[in-house]
């Protein structure tokens, strides 16, 4: 894809995700992606579930489970900030609380409710994760939060919609713009980029957290 884009003469591509071999090209803007490539801008997708698991235990929740969406790297980093929050907080990482939505986030949630195994937190990376959770946890007779307590990893209009509203570690989407349109002015301008830190989201408090005990 990215070098039938080049093929047409492009100026500048922004590519969200990506593979190394892809962004490989010094006129793509790489947004989250592994890539280490000169116009990079990365989301601390670690840092933000280990924000989020960090919050639910100091409410004293001690079983957490986590909804990701698929096999991709931010995925991975969410699950890898999961498991590192769990273990700094002596944890222990129990494989059944972990599922992958794949598009499915219905199913994903249910065998999190069929596994038997109790969680009083959940942590999902999209809002419209959530709000499936919240209706499936209606049905099975669990209250969110007073049974079920759920932390997203977004922050979309949705979030305040809901019912509770959602608690949650948000998403810097326009600072990601902002900076993407940064680098898109330094590639046409021929300007050299000085590569930025991570970024980094910020607790939302709502009422889909309480505290546990």
């Amino acid at each position: 894809m990215v070098e039938d884009l080049n093929q047409r003469h492009c100026d500048a591509i922004i590519s969200l995700g990506g593979t190394v071999e892809e962004l490989k090209n010094d006129n793509i803007i790489a947004i989250d992606s592994l890539a280490d490539v000169s116009h990079a801008i990365g989301y601390d997708y670690k840092f933000a579930a280990e924000s989020a698991c960090r919050f639910l235990s100091s409410k004293g929740h001690s079983s957490i489970a986590i909804v990701v969406d698929d096999e991709s790297f931010a995925s991975s980093q969410v699950i890898d900030g999961y498991k590192t929050s769990l273990q700094n907080s002596a944890m222990p990482v129990n494989r059944q609380l972990i599922v992958t939505a794949n598009g499915n986030s219905e199913q994903a949630i249910m065998s999190l409710l069929n596994s038997y195994h109790p969680f009083t937190a959940l942590v999902v990376m999209r809002d419209s994760q959530a709000a499936v959770a919240m209706n499936l946890f209606r049905d099975f007779n669990l209250a969110t939060p007073q049974e079920v307590s759920i932390v997203s990893l977004e922050d979309s209009q949705l979030a305040s919609q809901l019912n509770p509203p959602l608690t949650c570690i948000s998403y810097p989407s326009q600072q990601i713009v902002d900076f993407a349109m940064e680098q898109l002015d330094a590639i046409l301008d021929d300007k050299p980029m000085n590569p930025r830190p991570l970024i980094t989201g910020r607790l939302v408090t709502r009422e889909s957290v309480t505290n546990r005990g």
